[in-house]
């Protein structure tokens, strides 16, 4: 029995270490915001960043790098949400935008907000304003989010 109460807590206690393990680790230039607080880079090379963190790139741009070795980057003063997916990792961009480079397909998945972000290269950029992705070959927007051109009555 007293095995038994063992083997429990050891199994409860692997679950929790890896669902506090990190996802990702930012980094950046300048000082930026993680989880609402200053996260200063003056001699810190990294940060971990738990999946329900959420990042605020300051003046510079700042870069999450995930375990596959993808990468998302936030452009200056660009704010996002790392997200567990359970197989997968998702970056929920709250404002501004960024580029990502992954390394293997699916493992990161990109929101625009509440819309997902079509990602048909291993590399591009994406922003929450339009919805916007952008390929090395290739421009996709999303038509519901995109606002039309203005018609012309002239004759």
């Amino acid at each position: 029995m007293r095995n038994w109460a063992v083997l429990v807590l050891l199994s409860a206690a692997a679950v929790i270490a890896q669902a506090a393990a990190p996802v990702a680790t930012a980094s950046s230039g300048e000082d930026f915001s993680l989880k609402g607080a200053a996260a200063p880079v003056a001699g810190v090379p990294s940060y971990p960043v738990m999946a329900g963190d959420e990042i605020q790139a300051g003046s510079a741009s700042t870069v999450l790098k995930f375990k596959d070795g993808s990468t998302v980057t936030l452009a200056p003063h660009a704010r996002a949400r790392v997200e567990d997916g359970g197989s997968q990792v998702a970056v929920r961009l709250l404002s501004g935008g960024g580029t990502y480079s992954f390394s293997q397909a699916g493992f990161v998945q990109l929101y625009a907000g509440s819309k997902s972000v079509p990602t048909p290269g291993s590399t591009g950029q994406f922003a929450l304003e339009s919805a916007r992705v952008s390929t090395p070959s290739a421009r996709i927007a999303e038509p519901s989010l995109v606002t039309p051109p203005a018609i012309s009555r002239r004759r």
